[in-house]
C-alpha cells in the first residue's frame, strides 16, 4: 500500500513537472500577434512591434514595455525634445502624428548618435526600447494641444535605456 502511495505520488510530481505554462512571461497582456516578447532579463521583457502596429493598435500598448524600431531626425541644437518617426511614410511626409517622443537617459546619446550621422535632412534608423504612452484625443478626435498632450505628436517613449543602431 505505502508502495502504490509512493508510486502514486511521484507520477504526479512527474506530470505537474512536465506541463507546460500556456501563459507567456508577460503575465498575457498583448493579444495574439501584436508582439514577440525580448528581454535577457526574468523581469523585465519588452513586447518588441513594429511602428504601424502601434499606430493601428495604440490602446494595446499604451503603458507597455515596447521595443521599436523607427526613424529619429538629429533635433536642432535650441530643440529640448528628441522625437522619432514610427514609420517611413510618417517620416517622409513629415506626419508629426505618426511619431513619438523620446525620453529616458538614452535619449541624449540617441541625439548625439542622429548628430554625428548628419541626420538634419535624412533620418536615421535606431531601435529603442522603453515604456509606450499614448497622448489623448481632443474631444473632436484631433491630436490639437490639450492639457497631457503637449504637441500633435502621437506619444511618448519614455524610460529609454535600451537602444541600438
Amino acid at each position: 500500500m505505502a508502495a502504490r502511495m509512493l508510486l502514486a505520488a511521484c507520477a504526479l510530481a512527474f506530470t505537474a513537472c512536465t506541463v507546460q505554462r500556456s501563459e507567456p512571461l508577460d503575465h498575457g497582456w498583448a493579444p495574439p500577434g501584436a508582439c514577440v516578447f525580448v528581454g535577457n532579463r526574468a523581469d523585465l521583457h519588452y513586447c518588441a512591434t513594429t511602428g504601424t502596429q502601434i499606430l493601428a493598435n495604440p490602446a494595446v500598448y499604451d503603458g507597455q514595455l515596447v521595443q521599436v524600431s523607427g526613424w529619429v531626425v538629429a533635433p536642432p541644437d535650441e530643440a529640448r525634445e528628441l522625437a522619432m518617426f514610427l514609420t517611413r511614410d510618417a517620416h517622409e511626409t513629415n506626419a508629426t502624428h505618426g511619431s513619438v517622443y523620446l525620453s529616458g537617459p538614452a535619449e541624449s546619446r540617441i541625439a548625439a548618435y542622429a548628430k554625428r550621422a548628419n541626420s538634419t535632412v535624412a533620418a536615421v534608423p535606431v531601435r529603442v526600447s522603453g515604456r509606450f504612452h499614448l497622448f489623448g484625443l481632443a474631444a473632436d478626435g484631433s491630436r490639437a494641444r490639450q492639457p497631457g498632450n503637449r504637441s500633435f505628436h502621437f506619444g511618448q517613449i519614455e524610460q529609454i535605456s535600451e537602444w541600438s543602431p
